[in-house]
C-alpha cells in the first residue's frame, strides 16, 4: 500500500480556508480548550483504576496534553484537537482544492460488521493492517482495472448499549471508483446486520454513496477526525429495523480516554488510505496507473 506524505500538505489558500471555516471548523482556542478537558477526564480514568487503562500510558498522555495546552506548542499526537487542528485544516483544503477538478466524485461511508471491536480488544487493533484488507477488497472487487481514486480516513463510533466500537471509514471516491465500491455491497463482510447479534453493531447501510455536484466543504473536515462520538442504537426489531438517536455525545469514561491512548499509537499516514492518488507538497493529485 502506498504511504502517502500528508504531514508535507501545505497551508491552504485564504480561499480554502474561508470555506473550510465557514463550516463551523473549531478555533485554535477551542481545539486547546478540549485538549485540557482530555487530560483531565484522562487523570480523572486513571485514578477510577479501569483495567481498561493504563495508569502510566493515561498520565504520560494526559502530561503531554496539558502542557501543549499551557504552552502553544500541542503534543505531537493524533489524541490531540490542537495538534489535529493543523492537519486537519490543511488536509480538508487541499482534498476540496482537489475535488474541484474532479467530476462526478461522491462522499462515502463505509462500515463493517467485522469492524466492531470490543473495548478490552482495542488496544490491539492496528489501522494499518484493517486499511490494508480494505484495499484488498477493493483490488478483488476491479480497483486495480477500474482507473479510478478514492482517500478515506479511519473514523471511530462508540455504541454505548452494546459497549463496542465501531470502526469505519468515510471518504471520497472517483465515479469509476464508486462502482467497485458497489461491488463490495455482494461480499458477507459489507452486508447490513439487522438482527442482534453478538459481538455485532447493528448496520442498515454498510456502504453509502452520496453523488453530489454541490460544496464538498464540510465533507472534506470528515475524512479526518479529531473528535469521535457515542451513537446510540435501540435494539433491533422482530422487522429487522431499529432507531438511532439523532443526537451525538461525547465518548462516557473510561471508553473515551481508551480511544485517546489508541490513537495515540498512530500518525496520520496510519489511518488514511488512497488508491490512485497521492498526497505531498502538492496537496492531492492523480497518480499515474501501473
Amino acid at each position: 500500500m502506498a504511504r502517502p506524505s500528508i504531514h508535507r500538505i501545505p497551508p491552504v489558500s485564504p480561499k480554502e480556508r474561508k470555506a473550510i471555516k465557514a463550516t463551523g471548523f473549531e478555533t485554535v482556542k477551542q481545539a486547546a480548550a478540549e485538549d485540557a478537558i482530555r487530560a483531565q477526564k484522562l487523570r480523572s480514568s486513571k485514578a477510577l483504576g479501569s483495567a481498561l487503562i493504563c495508569p502510566a500510558n493515561a498520565e504520560d498522555l494526559a502530561h503531554r496534553l496539558s502542557r501543549g495546552a499551557e504552552s502553544g506548542k500541542p503534543a505531537r499526537t493524533l489524541a490531540s484537537r490542537r495538534y489535529m487542528w493543523r492537519y486537519r485544516l490543511r488536509f480538508a483544503g487541499a482534498l476540496l482544492r482537489f475535488l474541484q477538478g474532479e467530476k462526478h466524485s461522491g462522499f462515502l461511508t463505509v462500515i463493517s460488521h467485522k469492524w466492531a471491536v470490543a473495548p478490552e480488544q482495542l488496544m490491539n487493533l492496528c489501522p494499518r493492517k484493517l486499511l490494508r484488507a480494505f484495499r484488498g477488497d477493493l483490488d478483488r472487487s476491479g480497483a486495480r482495472a477500474s482507473g479510478g481514486w478514492l482517500i478515506v480516513g479511519i473514523d471511530v463510533a462508540f455504541e454505548p448499549e452494546r459497549k463496542l466500537f465501531a470502526v469505519h471509514l468515510h471518504g471520497f471516491a472517483s465515479a469509476k471508483m464508486q462502482g467497485v465500491i458497489d461491488n463490495l455491497r455482494k461480499r458477507s463482510k459489507y452486508r447490513p446486520i439487522r438482527k442482534e447479534t453478538p459481538g455485532c453493531v447493528p448496520i442498515y447501510r454498510p456502504i453509502e454513496i452520496r453523488r453530489s455536484t454541490g460544496d464538498w466543504a464540510r465533507a472534506c473536515t470528515y475524512v479526518l477526525k479529531s473528535c469521535w462520538n457515542s451513537v446510540w442504537r435501540k435494539p433491533v426489531g422482530a422487522d429487522g429495523t431499529f432507531k438511532t438517536a439523532e443526537r451525538k455525545h461525547r465518548l462516557p469514561e473510561p471508553y473515551h480516554s481508551l480511544l485517546l491512548l489508541w490513537f495515540d499509537q498512530f500518525n496520520l499516514n496510519d489511518i488514511t488510505l488512497m488508491v490512485g492518488m497521492g498526497a505531498g507538497s502538492f496537496g492531492f493529485r492523480r497518480t499515474k496507473p501501473k
